[in-house]
């Protein structure tokens, strides 16, 4: 019966924790913006659109990049255009 316990435990906790990597929710989707690149001062003024993983449309990669510095926070690039 102890067996049986354990076998059960072991497929609840697969069940719980099945797609879990490790890291925040959603925080492995997108790609990684490349911010080394910019300065961390402005932005060129190109209109490049992308959409975030935050669901927000930014009007170029540096200010997504600027944007994650300003509220310290790490928003990734969910697709090329508007979301």
């Amino acid at each position: 019966m102890r067996g049986a316990g354990v076998l059960v435990f072991l497929f609840m906790l697969l069940i719980c924790f099945q797609g879990y990597s490790g890291e925040e929710a959603g925080s492995d989707e997108g790609q990684e913006p490349n911010c080394n690149r910019y300065p961390k001062i402005g932005c060129p003024k190109n209109y490049n659109p992308l959409c975030g993983t935050d669901g927000r449309v930014y009007s170029n990669e540096c200010l997504l990049c600027l944007e994650n510095l300003k509220r310290n926070f790490h928003v990734r690039i969910r697709k090329m255009g508007e979301c």
